[in-house]
């Protein structure tokens, strides 16, 4: 059997096994596209009832998967870990071709997997896995392949916009370096059929855009958020090294800020070196496969752009997110290093020494940023086979219950409001609403009730913070019953004045929960007038 087709089943299964052994609930920011989700399941369309923040395909598939299968947590995890596993498959079959040993291509697969990048970010590594696979195969630029381009450019983009906009731009140096010379007719033929398949594919979504408030006011608003998102979570200052005194180099190198350091100049040296040993081959036309260089020059670009877009603040949680450009120019890299000799043998030696100490600290410094002392205990495997089988089962019992589950919840603050939640299934109907301050749509999705305004919380970037006045017509249309004040009451009212004034005057207080340093209180609105009280919490009901 293809040994490259074995390695890539391999690594999808070995995915598969490692999400689930590690599996320990959804954060709270993956329920940030299932409230978006649970909306449309609700009855309210995008755009026309709420913001879309750039991601459509991205909650329609939970959407749908929702619907046609249920809410239970194993619907979703199948999404994501399904995508992680696809996307190291993807990874481990390209990488295999670009240094042409399956070794290798395991080896930096195994990184990609073992940093466990977090659920909500499978849109993060899927597409660009399969961009890689498309543009390393042999072979003429068929249309069959271009049009697969611009299929994936398209899906990229509906997945979340910036996806759709680095793989165009890889895309774009891909056929340039394909192409002769950037006269030659067939660079714009091969542009125009990558284009119109596109088109194509987002014809629908820009038709449905243009009939529920319009294109122009859909990027601005997409361009906010994504402005408003980049402000919160931007690398305020570089990683560097620290050397204490008391440590051998290779352990200080890697410990504690310094695993993060290594692996921030590892990512963009990455880049770097390719684009450098691409520069140098293309003038002396020296490519071990048709094709090779072009390839290479395009996973430059494309580590290049994602660096630049994912490697943010908090930087630790967000190397997952960049991994699969960084693996895929890792096994290029490695490839050159081993798969051949070179004429200078000592200087070959030198640079395989020198990967190979790369390799290990690289390990080293995973271990330390994915935490994998803690996630290899979650599996069990200390107590043999028999511990990691009831691991397995413990894990497929979790992901059998809903998403309102009191043994991993999401936050501290949906933990302390599991009465409350409750309490909205007896005394509240389906289409009462929720108003959520601070980072918790967790919350939302938990109560089993909408939100009522143009985004999911009112945080960082789920509501717009410039065009209030539009935020504020559709609280006044789709009133909430309840407010749940998560959030900190000063940044609250620093953030969202006229939001915050608009809660003061026409909300009541309602109730208040805690419980592990956690304080949340609720408010009611004060138009509403109760029908009976609830007898299990004293408090009224609505219904």
């Amino acid at each position: 059997m293809n040994r490259r087709l074995v390695a890539a089943v391999g690594m999808l299964v070995g995915t598969l096994v490692w999400r689930l052994l590690t599996f320990t609930g959804f954060t709270n920011d993956h329920y940030a596209h299932l409230a978006l989700a649970q909306q449309m399941l609700l009855g309210d369309r995008p755009i026309r009832d709420f913001t879309d923040p750039g991601w459509p395909l991205t909650y329609m598939i939970s959407a749908a998967a929702w619907r046609l299968a249920g809410s239970a947590m194993w619907v979703e995890w199948t999404i994501t870990a399904g995508a992680f596993a696809c996307a190291a498959a993807f990874t481990v079959a390209a990488a295999q071709r670009l240094s042409g040993s399956v070794a290798i291509a395991v080896l930096v697969t195994a990184i990609q997997v073992l940093i466990s990048p977090r659920t909500y970010a499978y849109p993060k590594l899927l597409p660009y896995a399969a961009f890689a696979c498309l543009i390393v195969q042999s072979g003429a630029l068929s249309r069959r392949r271009l049009a697969l381009l611009g299929l994936l450019i398209g899906a990229a983009f509906l997945l979340r916009h910036d996806h759709g906009l680095w793989i165009g731009l890889a895309t774009l140096a891909y056929l340039a370096l394909s192409t002769p010379s950037l006269r030659d007719r067939a660079l714009a033929t091969r542009i125009s059929i990558v284009a119109a398949t596109t088109a194509l594919l987002l014809l629908p979504w820009l038709l449905f855009v243009a009939a529920n408030g319009g294109l122009v006011s859909y990027f601005a608003t997409a361009i906010e958020y994504a402005r408003a998102e980049a402000n919160f979570s931007m690398l305020r200052s570089l990683p560097w090294f620290r050397m204490p005194s008391d440590d051998s180099a290779i352990a200080a190198l890697v410990s504690g800020p310094n695993a993060d350091a290594w692996l921030f100049w590892l990512f963009w040296a990455l880049p770097v070196a390719g684009a450098a040993i691409v520069a140098r081959r293309w003038r002396r036309r020296a490519e071990r496969w048709p094709g090779e260089l072009a390839a290479v020059g395009a996973l430059c670009v494309l580590a290049a752009t994602v660096n630049a877009g994912f490697l943010r603040d908090i930087l630790r949680t967000r190397f997952g997110d960049a991994t699969a450009p960084a693996a895929l120019l890792g096994a290029w890299l490695l490839g050159v290093a081993w798969t051949g000799p070179w004429r200078l043998r000592a200087a070959q030696r030198i640079v395989q020494l020198t990967a190979a100490l790369g390799i290990v600290v690289s390990f080293i410094a995973v271990g330390h940023v994915a935490d994998l002392g803690d996630r290899f205990e979650r599996t069990n495997i200390g107590a043999g086979p028999t511990g990691v089988a009831e691991r397995f089962l413990q894990h497929v019992r979790l992901l059998q219950l809903p998403h309102r589950q009191e043994l991993m919840p999401p936050s501290r603050t949906s933990a302390v409001l599991m009465p409350f939640f409750a309490y909205l299934d007896r005394c509240t109907i389906a289409t009462d609403r929720l108003i959520v301050t601070g980072e918790f749509p967790d919350v939302v999705v938990l109560s089993g009730r909408g939100f009522a305004s143009d985004g999911v919380v009112f945080g960082a970037w789920y509501s717009s913070t410039a065009n209030q006045p539009r935020t504020l017509e559709r609280l006044r249309g789709h009133p909430a019953l309840f407010v749940v004040a998560a959030d900190d009451p000063a940044r609250f009212h620093r953030w969202f004045p006229l939001v915050a004034r608009f809660v003061d005057e026409e909300y009541a207080p309602f109730a208040a929960l805690g419980g592990e340093g956690v304080h949340v209180p609720v408010l009611v609105d004060r138009r509403r007038r109760p029908a009976r009280v609830d007898a299990e919490t004293g408090w009224p009901c609505y219904r």
